[in-house]
């Protein structure tokens, strides 16, 4: 079963009329499996170590810069040696409203679901992730802003989404299970980044994006996905130095637990949010399930949330000498820090 069907908010008479020439190329096209679109990744990640490290090592924001051209490279290429029609592989078609804002929702909900994570291995793992904190401060703060936005927020935003929701997530279309192929494909999402403290985060980030593509079909919505979060990431590291500057052991007391427990209660909203996302990307045509289970589950786990967030609150406040202090530092962290892992 094709789980890539035409885009649902695809004009009809945007369609290519085929022609003889395309119908015998057709002919002779080979459909792509998974195994192609993780055969391009093993390249992406070798060349990733043996070419792009050393590259960014030497040559800072432009080396990062010329390796998103080498994915963009790889990801035209594969599909070109492949013999696949690039309109296919690479679909871009006008962007309509409701799917847009179906975008910009579950980015909210992917990008709090991240952060409540992301904060959970800090907790854990505060020294690894002081240490990513101090190597992304050394990369930015060696360009211009203008520079580093077109590097870090553009370029990957085009570039990576062409790799993994372009060739990558065109050879997963014919698994049946969409849930199978949002997690694969935000796996490998995550594993390219080669970072171990970074692969959670990551790896939701990115089954977030691969079922917005898997939705529209249209790589302009995870693209716009992408940029959005990439800008907040730059936008945060402009501000100067935040929590990276403290110590490990500052994010192992309660006022990390006391953020851990605001966020998962924030987070609370989430289950709704995507079931709202579901339904404004449900295709024409396509049968109406009930939604009563769906909400249930989504009841229960908002529940299960908000009841867990204020056990942290209570468990925090037990232990807390100075209230005042407490906020201005969570404040600090919630604003100024996380958001540069993402």
């Amino acid at each position: 079963m094709n789980q890539f069907p035409d885009p649902p908010y695809w004009d009809q008479q945007h369609q290519s009329h085929s022609t003889y020439p395309q119908e015998f190329m057709d002919h002779y096209r080979k459909p792509l499996k998974p195994r192609h679109g993780i055969l391009v990744f093993v390249i992406v990640i070798l060349l990733s170590i043996f070419v792009a490290a050393p590259i960014q090592y030497f040559f800072g924001m432009l080396g990062l810069a010329l390796t998103e051209l080498m994915l963009l490279a790889v990801a035209v290429v594969s599909a070109l040696l492949f013999r696949q029609d690039l309109r296919e592989v690479f679909p871009i078609h006008r962007p309509r409203l409701k799917p847009f804002f179906a975008t910009l929702l579950t980015w909210v909900g992917c990008y709090m679901v991240v952060l409540f994570s992301t904060m959970i291995l800090i907790y854990l793992f505060p020294e690894g992730f002081l240490d990513v904190s101090k190597s992304m401060d050394s990369i930015f703060s060696t360009t211009p802003m203008p520079v580093t936005f077109l590097i870090v927020a553009i370029m990957p935003a085009v570039c990576e989404e062409a790799v993994h929701r372009g060739f990558i997530q065109y050879t997963f279309r014919n698994i049946r299970n969409p849930f199978v192929a949002v997690s694969g494909i935000g796996i490998i999402f995550g594993i390219f980044h080669l970072d171990p403290y970074r692969f959670l985060p990551m790896t939701l980030l990115g089954m977030g994006l691969a079922y917005v593509m898997l939705r529209t079909r249209n790589l302009l919505y995870p693209a716009l996905f992408h940029f959005i979060n990439n800008s907040l990431s730059v936008l945060a590291s402009s501000q100067g130095s935040g929590g990276g500057d403290l110590p490990a052991s500052y994010y192992t007391g309660p006022m990390m637990l006391m953020s851990i427990g605001l966020y998962l209660i924030l987070s609370a909203v989430v289950p709704f949010l995507f079931l709202w996302v579901h339904c404004l990307l449900r295709r024409p045509g396509e049968p109406k399930k009930s939604l009563t289970l769906p909400a249930i589950l989504c009841a229960l786990l908002t529940a299960l949330m908000i009841i867990i967030g204020f056990a942290l609150l209570i468990f925090t406040s037990v232990n807390v000498a100075d209230w005042d202090e407490l906020i201005r530092e969570t404040e600090n962290l919630l604003v100024l820090w996380v958001p540069r892992y993402l």
